[in-house]
């Protein structure tokens, strides 16, 4: 019985180790975790930054008309090529052609007075210098003559003086009268018409004391006709005297002052009519080809209005936002792939130009691409896929699946030579092809991170290389 109870006492002891050994066999199991590496590299990297847009010419100007009006005839029409400056199509507008005729024929106007006086002022105001002169001899002979008495010879004279003196009259009357008119149109300056008026006066005064002279001469004279006489003989040697102070100072020289700035006036409201006027042929402000033209002749156009495009699609450009993450590693000149749908076709490009200035929405950089289009396949508005390829420079590598993320968080699992486990913390860099860039100071080239089995993985984990 006490041998039996040995027996049973050992079967149970060696029961026991045996069960002890299997379960060390199991944890050794759990422990070497089965996972696949690939090694850490320090390795050139070319940023890809991937885009789209639409298509549209670098050079792009609207034909907008400053005059509004009826479109009389159209010259071109859309899918022509024109050259700057060539006439697409004409409009009429009746208040601008005649602004533009009035402004013209006050400028020929002014034109002509600033020849005039440039040629001729000086010599008037001598020439009425000599006639207030004459007018004075005449006045004060008129009045020598009454003093001494009349004689039949002295009234023929004066018969003849008073005809010479009406004909002279009604012709300086019927200049002023056109001056008046003039003036009041302001087509001469305010010196020519003073100068009219004085010599319309000193006309009138002459043919008045003529007249007076000659009643006097073949009634006799009295002491009223003296008293008159005198009276003429003074007015005219004062009109005498400021005809010749006009002369002596100069005036003619304020005439011709007026008559330059009437001109520069008249010139420039008949530049100002002549480029209204210009502006109803409407023309191309680029070279290039005619877009989105939908006007047709007859249409009643407002000021203002955008008529034509004309685009010079020899460059397209792409545009895309960049964040400013991606935004250092490409620069103006970097080079750009640009796949278009429509044409099952990749174009090379540039960027050529990048805004500093993030848009306020998206908070994405602007950036534009340009490709060439020297066979016109490219058309406004096409759909491009753009990858743009940033400056090489080295960096870490690891293959995409390698990255784990957790809680918005992104890490990978580097493994020592004795096979453990350790989580090191990244952040994210480029993306090239099936790699992605991995930014730490956890990790060094030449180590092994795990690309299978690293969901399973926690931090000190002992792993099991396999194939």
């Amino acid at each position: 019985m006490k041998k039996r109870a040995v027996l049973l006492l050992i079967v149970v002891m060696l029961a026991a180790g045996c069960g002890k050994s299997g379960t060390k066999s199991e944890i050794k199991k759990q422990e070497d975790k089965p996972v696949k590496t690939a090694l850490l590299e320090n390795k050139e990297i070319i940023q890809v930054i991937d885009g789209n847009g639409e298509a549209d010419p670098i050079q792009e100007a609207p034909a907008i008309t400053e005059t509004g009006g009826y479109i009389k005839d159209i010259k071109k029409n859309n899918g022509a090529f024109v050259k700057k400056g060539d006439v697409v199509l004409l409009m009429q507008d009746s208040a601008t052609e005649q602004s533009y005729s009035n402004a013209y024929a006050n400028y020929l106007l002014a034109k002509s007075n600033l020849d005039k006086a440039k040629k001729f002022a000086e010599r008037e105001y001598v020439n009425s210098e000599v006639r207030a002169r004459e007018s004075y001899n005449a006045a004060k002979r008129a009045y020598d003559k009454a003093k001494r008495g009349s004689e039949k010879e002295d009234i023929e004279k004066a018969k003849l003086s008073v005809e010479m003196e009406k004909k002279n009259y009604e012709f300086v009357k019927q200049t002023h009268e056109k001056n008046i008119k003039l003036y009041e149109k302001e087509l001469i300056s305010e010196q020519e018409f003073l100068n009219s008026e004085t010599q319309f006066k000193s006309s009138e005064n002459s043919y008045k004391i003529a007249k007076e002279t000659l009643a006097r001469v073949e009634r006799g004279t009295v002491q009223e006709d003296l008293d008159q006489l005198k009276s003429n003989m003074e007015n005219a040697k004062s009109s005498y005297e400021l005809a010749k102070r006009y002369k002596d100072d100069g005036a003619w020289k304020y005439d011709v002052q007026s008559a330059e700035s009437a001109y520069i006036a008249a010139e420039a409201n008949y530049k100002y009519a002549k480029e209204r006027y210009e502006n109803l042929k409407l023309k191309s402000p680029v070279t290039g080809i005619i877009v989105d033209l939908t006007a047709k002749e007859g249409d009643r156009i407002e000021k203002d209005t955008t008529i034509f495009t004309v685009v010079n699609s020899s460059f397209m450009k792409f545009e895309m936002g960049v964040s400013g993450k991606d935004l250092h590693g490409i620069s103006v000149g970097s080079r750009a792939e640009i796949y278009i749908d429509d044409l099952n076709k990749s174009f090379e490009g540039k960027v050529y130009e990048i805004n500093p200035s993030a848009d306020k929405d998206s908070k994405k950089f602007k950036v534009k691409v340009k490709i060439e289009n020297s066979e016109d396949a490219i058309k406004k508005r096409m759909y491009g896929k753009v990858k743009i390829s940033g400056e090489p420079y080295n960096g870490m590598l690891v293959p995409a699946e390698a990255i784990v993320v957790q809680n918005l968080n992104s890490y990978i699992y580097v493994v020592d030579a004795s096979g453990k486990a350790r989580k090191a913390n990244i952040n994210l860099g480029a993306t090239q092809d099936k790699y992605q860039e991995v930014i730490s100071e956890d990790i060094k080239s030449g180590e092994k991170v795990v690309i299978e089995g690293q969901f399973l993985l926690q931090d000190g984990d002992i792993t099991k290389e396999v194939k």
